[in-house]
């Protein structure tokens, strides 16, 4: 399992080589995806070597902490990976975030490269000294979930979605994507993939067409009275 887990580490590494490249070359969107894919290459190692294979729904904050001490003050890169890739790779959200302005730009490319090298080496160095055996924390997860909402309820609307957690805030409105995941990585709980939208943004995603809530979606808080918003993408 060691040589497999190590045979991994170093696809990951190679993948952020050539996210490297991408940076390079102006293609800050596919520097993003490949930052994420290597950093979850990474973390599957990880768990492989500690004895637990993580299915593909799994956010990276999830299977961080299911690897006991390997990731230990790392759950905020895991949180940057998540938001940046699926603002860049999920279609709707790409239309939401970037339409006009050309896609990510150079910032969020480096901010992606930034967390991605920090699990790699933090991932590696623990199947260097022999990984803790890993175990599924998703019940775990659910304690720091219910103490976010205590933290955030009051102001912003939180819906979890399937796998993700969506935070409307009108703090949000105007401000840039790095800067909102900057301020909001170190209080997320983990084992969601964050969603931070002002409200424009997520009456906007709720509206298109070919969006659906997943059908274990439930509003966790609602203070701004956005609920309606999932309602009116309810289709037959």
């Amino acid at each position: 399992m060691g040589g497999i887990s190590r045979a991994r580490l170093a696809v990951a590494k190679d993948t952020l080589k050539s996210a490297w490249s991408d940076v390079y070359f102006g293609s800050f969107r596919w520097a993003i995806i490949k930052s994420w894919k290597a950093a979850r290459e990474a973390l599957e190692a990880l768990l492989e070597a500690g004895g637990l294979a993580a299915p593909p729904t799994w956010p990276l904050s999830l299977m961080a902490i299911s690897s006991p001490g390997c990731m230990t003050g790392l759950e905020h890169n895991t949180f940057t990976l998540d938001y940046l890739h699926s603002i860049s790779s999920d279609v709707n959200l790409y239309l939401i975030f970037y339409y006009g302005s050309g896609g990510p730009r150079k910032a969020e490319a480096m901010k992606a490269l930034e967390a991605s090298l920090a699990v790699i080496e933090a991932a590696g160095r623990c199947v260097e000294r022999g990984a803790p055996r890993a175990s599924n924390m998703a019940a775990a997860a659910a304690s720091r979930l219910q103490g976010y909402i205590d933290l955030r309820g009051s102001e912003a609307t939180i819906v979890r979605n399937g796998s993700t957690l969506i935070v409307v805030d009108p703090g949000f409105e105007g401000v840039e994507p790095l800067e909102r995941i900057e301020r909001e990585a170190r209080s997320l709980p983990p084992g969601l993939s964050p969603l931070l939208l002002s409200p424009s943004e997520a009456y906007a995603l709720t509206n298109l067409p070919s969006w659906r809530p997943e059908s274990d979606s439930e509003v966790l808080a609602d203070p701004l009275g956005l609920t309606r918003l999932i309602k009116l993408s309810e289709r037959p």
